[in-house]
């Protein structure tokens, strides 16, 4: 019998495979095909709304009341459903430029009669070329062990995360550096020939430090 956590995540996937998802934003998440299609249909919908408010903050200010509706249903649905998945382990973000976004928007929204968009509104800065919604790195699989591995975050930079575990095996502390999500033609390669240097380098166990 399947497990709740895998029912949660049984039943998100579902839902968003009935929707259709343009490959313009389905090419941004070919890298997760366990759900890439939910964040690219996620992605979509946040930019519906964004380039419709930035258009009527610019013309009459009136954000229609089924629009108006939708966004704040629509809110509320990606709270619940990134909730859902963190509960069944999966730790999903929204970049924090469209979480603030939606924070802005959330206080001059109605559900009846339309919503005035402030006139000191600025503008949201629509993401179309990189993820907006990504996984967070949480866990690792080990070759030797069927279990997996907590990871804690111990550091961040300008285009890479490191994280740590304890290799249950040796008892010493290993380190995972992954690249963000999006970076730069540049600092993908630059983090690339980090990778290809430490692996050629012949460091003692306890100061080896693993990258992905």
């Amino acid at each position: 019998m399947p497990s709740p956590n895998e029912l949660r995540v049984s039943d998100l996937k579902a839902k968003y495979e009935e929707v259709a998802s343009s490959p313009v934003f389905a090419r941004l998440y070919e890298d997760d095909p366990e759900f890439g299609h939910m964040f690219s249909v996620l992605h979509q919908r946040l930019n519906d709304h964004f380039n419709e408010i930035n258009g009527r903050a610019e013309t009459t200010r009136h954000y229609w009341a089924d629009n108006s509706r939708a966004l704040l249903d629509f809110m509320r649905e990606l709270d619940e459903d990134l909730y859902e998945l963190k509960r069944a382990g999966v730790d999903a973000t929204l970049a924090e430029h469209y979480r603030e976004a939606l924070e802005r928007c959330k206080p001059w929204l109605s559900r009846s009669g339309g919503s005035t968009v402030p006139a000191d509104f600025t503008r949201i800065e629509v993401i179309k070329y990189e993820p907006v919604l990504s996984r967070t790195l949480s866990a690792i699989k080990l070759a030797k062990r069927p279990e997996t591995l907590k990871l804690d975050m111990v550091g961040e930079g300008s285009y890479a995360i490191v994280y740590s575990y304890v290799d249950p095996d040796y008892g010493v502390k290993f380190a995972v550096k992954r690249a963000k999500r999006g970076i730069a033609s540049n600092d993908l390669q630059r983090f690339r020939r980090e990778f290809e240097v430490m692996k050629g380098a012949e460091l003692p166990l306890c100061g080896r430090s693993l990258s992905v």
